[in-house]
């Protein structure tokens, strides 16, 4: 697990040293008990360097039955419709809604990462869904400036990336 703030930093050592403490404790326990921590934070409206988050009133699952219909009506390939809290809540773990949707067009991001080959960490694109402590709900993505200026593709190539912004406003709207 990647943790990017003190407080998560905190909760890891916090269950690390329950671990150490019970013994007994399995590496499932202590997930769940990171996860309880973690979940309990609010949250406001997310702000992380590269990455465009819109508010939705739809659900999670709506959202990733959305972004799928309007990819595939768009030509866009989708590569994976992954649904985190489902996959928590097979393996007894608890996770606010939340999943992700890998989609791209191979014509385009082929050019982008041929040009530039670290683009392929980034690439394919994703549209990310979830719902916070509060029930509000979210569809993220990174943005293709960001990008740009992480890989330093040429401008020119920033026309490939461009549709997701659309893509998403179209996913997030309440139409």
């Amino acid at each position: 697990m990647y943790i990017t703030s003190s407080m998560g930093l905190v909760v890891l050592v916090r269950s690390a040293v329950l671990l150490t403490l019970i013994g007994a404790a399995t590496a499932a326990d202590v997930s769940r008990e990171l996860v309880q921590d973690v979940q309990e934070q609010s949250m406001e409206l997310p702000s992380i360097e590269g990455l465009v988050v819109l508010p939705t009133p739809h659900t999670v699952a709506a959202i990733l039955a959305k972004t799928v219909a309007i990819a595939q009506a768009r030509g866009i390939t989708v590569f994976a419709n992954i649904d985190f809290s489902g996959d928590a809540a097979r393996s007894q773990l608890t996770l606010r809604p939340m999943g992700l949707v890998i989609l791209g067009n191979p014509a385009a991001g082929t050019p982008v990462m041929a040009a530039a080959p670290t683009t392929a960490i980034d690439l394919p694109l994703k549209i990310l869904a979830f719902e916070d402590v509060q029930g509000r709900r979210w569809v993220a993505y990174n943005d293709p400036k960001y990008l740009q200026r992480r890989h330093g593709f040429s401008e020119a190539l920033m026309k490939n990336l461009a549709p997701i912004g659309k893509l998403a406003e179209a996913v997030a709207s309440a139409d």
